[in-house]
Order: structure tokens, then sequence, then C-alpha cells
């Protein structure tokens, strides 16, 4: 997400809440990106979040399809 904050990233934190985290972006490949700086390893990154995505809004977390 790149908000006037610059760029954000939603991940899942407190069990179903949303956070939107400053990351630092480094290679740009298109319709992918690096993420150089602000997630952490195993970090829950909510995939194509709605611009409306507030920070701590409560998210429905999906089952993996089988």
């Amino acid at each position: 997400m790149f908000r006037a904050e610059g760029p954000r990233v939603a991940v899942v934190k407190d069990g179903n809440k949303a956070a939107l985290v400053p990351v630092t972006i480094g290679r740009d490949y298109g319709n992918r990106v690096e993420v150089t700086y602000g997630l952490s390893p195993g970090a829950r990154v909510i995939d194509s979040p709605p611009d409306s995505l507030l920070d701590g809004q409560t998210v429905q977390i999906a089952k993996p399809a089988k």
C-alpha cells in the first residue's frame, strides 16, 4: 500500500487485527517489489488489502485451501 506516509504492508497482529507496517522498498520487479526493511520473519502479510483497511481493524483469517 502506498500512502501519504510512505509504503506500508498490512500484516495480521494479535490474532485478528490489521497493522500497517512501514517498509523500505528495494528492487522493483514490475508486479512485485523487494521489501528490504520493516517485516519480521514469519510475518502474516495480508494479500491485496483494500485501500480502506485501517490500522487496528479486525480482519477475518481464511482457512488455507486443501
